[in-house]
């Protein structure tokens, strides 16, 4: 082959090469609205012989989706009982009582005014033994004991009653549950207002001192009486709760003492 040739050949495929680069993309563009279409009909084709295993991998992941979901909500119910049981742990001890943590098993709404919990007299429960909320807030009291389950009063019950103090003034009193809660035996001289927080008293056998109670609706003093009575609002009126702290006197109390606070 002489040298000619070689130069000949060389331009050609420079030349080719230059027409490639530049024609390229004018012949994609024509090339694309032929072979979209093939393909999708190849696409399609693969879709409906392999509709079974298709349909298949659907049911899979739809019951994974649920599952998922379902997981989900699993979680986040834990999530929620552990941020009760750390508020309900974290709570600070009264001295002379043991807490135990209890869940509500029964809690009636409308015009009921007790609840059942999961702990009883195996777990030294006793009539007479205050329940609170997570932050010290006073829920009720256990009046009648089985060996698994015990039965608690809402402060709006008859079988109800706590030393208070109002917090404001200094006043201590007995509450007294009803269809009006009553703090008792205040003074015509008494200080108390509306608002007033209510808390228990150092004097109460069954609780702590400091627990939140409800607050002062009015004070009543007929003319004549040495007894006047404030009308109070329990904090838990309306409430519904899950877990409750049961408070257990360290001291061993007469059974005369146990349905009344002196």
């Amino acid at each position: 082959m002489d040298f000619r040739r070689i130069v000949w050949f060389s331009i050609a495929i420079f030349v080719s090469f230059l027409l490639l680069i530049n024609l390229w993309p004018l012949l994609l563009r024509r090339l694309v609205p032929v072979v979209f279409p093939l393909r999708s009909l190849g696409e399609m084709g693969y879709a409906i012989f392999h509709f079974p295993a298709f349909y298949e991998d659907y049911l899979r992941l739809k019951e994974e989706r649920f599952e998922l979901g379902f997981y989900k909500s699993y979680i986040n119910s834990l999530k929620e009982e552990n941020q009760r049981l750390r508020s309900l742990l974290n709570m600070p001890k009264g001295k002379g009582f043991r807490q135990i943590v209890a869940d509500v098993l029964a809690q009636p709404i409308g015009r009921q005014d007790f609840f059942y919990l999961d702990v009883g007299s195996n777990e030294g429960v006793r009539p007479g033994c205050g329940v609170m909320l997570p932050g010290g807030v006073v829920c009720g009291r256990v009046v009648q004991v089985w060996e698994e389950m015990s039965k608690a009063v809402y402060p709006w019950n008859l079988q109800f009653s706590a030393v208070v103090i109002d917090e404001a003034s200094r006043e201590e009193g007995v509450l007294e549950g009803g269809k009006v809660v009553k703090m008792r035996f205040l003074t015509p001289r008494a200080e108390v207002n509306k608002g007033d927080p209510v808390r228990t008293s150092a004097l109460s056998l069954f609780f702590p001192s400091g627990l939140l109670l409800g607050e002062i609706e009015d004070f009543h003093c007929p003319p004549g009486r040495i007894d006047c009575y404030a009308e109070v609002n329990p904090c838990v009126r309306g409430m519904v709760f899950y877990q409750v702290v049961v408070l257990v006197p360290e001291l061993e109390l007469p059974a005369s003492e146990i349905g009344l606070e002196s």
